[in-house]
């Protein structure tokens, strides 16, 4: 047996690779959207021509980084005709969420969507009126029904939404949670060099609704780590970033640059 001195062992041995990381989380973006159609894999529509990948699309909760979004085409093309453009507001969703059944009581609606029935008789039923969505109250007081024309159907067959972050996974948890609300998958997309702890939780995180992805900057090629288990998403959170989804389309672009908020634009990041 021959002994080989410490300094030759360890002058022979290969240095371990080191990643490059990414200098900014923009680049990460186009490199995540290339896997876009298989984070649908299994959904409503992930092998539709109908999809589109979004970049700031405003949600009830929060701004993801990037959604996949598959509109339902024959609920788009009833809209057209009818000439019902996106509703964007919040509260509008709401309302329309709770009467897509059928007429409901103001008080009932006013209450589901979290407003006073003042202000959804004064402001928000005239607002749906004028833009073809409800009819005119016909009586005063709360039991008066509110009335659609058209029975509001949600655009998008499927959601994914992506946040994409360098190093803060800690931060990246928190936003993917708000985006299970409005999503059927929400995962959190790391850079590969420095995932820090969150490979070691991705499993519960799973479990928990959230898949994780690293993207590493070396390839320009980005892998699920895990897959999150099915979403129950909230039916007006779900119906408004499709609507915000649409509207984008219907603009010609793909990223959302600002977000009217009570007459403001709040940058959306």
């Amino acid at each position: 047996m021959v002994d080989f001195p410490v300094r030759q062992l360890v002058s022979a041995q290969q240095p371990a690779q080191r990643r490059t990381p990414f200098a900014r989380e923009l680049d990460m973006h186009p490199i995540v959207a290339t896997l876009a159609a298989n984070l649908a894999t299994g959904l409503p529509g992930h092998r539709s021509l109908n999809a589109y990948v979004l970049f700031e699309v405003p949600a009830a909760g929060g701004v993801p980084d990037l959604i996949r979004v598959a509109f339902d085409p024959a609920v788009v093309r009833r809209r057209v005709e009818l000439g019902l453009t996106p509703v964007v507001d919040h509260t509008a969703m709401r309302v329309l969420t709770a009467v897509s059944a059928g007429p409901r009581p103001l008080g009932v609606v006013a209450m589901q969507a979290a407003i006073s029935t003042a202000h959804l008789r004064r402001t928000v039923v005239p607002a749906l009126v004028d833009a073809g969505w409800l009819a005119p109250l016909n009586a005063r007081g709360d039991q008066t029904d509110v009335c659609p024309t058209f029975r509001h159907r949600s655009v998008v067959r499927s959601v994914v939404t992506v946040e994409v972050k360098r190093r803060d996974w800690r931060g990246a948890i928190r936003q993917a949670r708000r985006h299970t609300s409005c999503a059927d998958r929400a995962y959190i997309a790391i850079d590969a060099a420095t995932p820090g702890q969150l490979l070691q939780v991705a499993a519960p995180l799973s479990q928990a609704g959230i898949g994780v992805i690293t993207v590493d900057a070396d390839s320009s090629t980005a892998s699920v780590v895990t897959c999150p288990a099915a979403g129950f998403p909230r039916p007006d959170e779900y119906r408004l970033i499709g609507e915000r989804a649409w509207s984008l389309v219907l603009a010609g672009t793909d990223t959302w640059a600002t977000f009217e908020v009570f007459g403001r634009d709040l940058t959306a990041r």
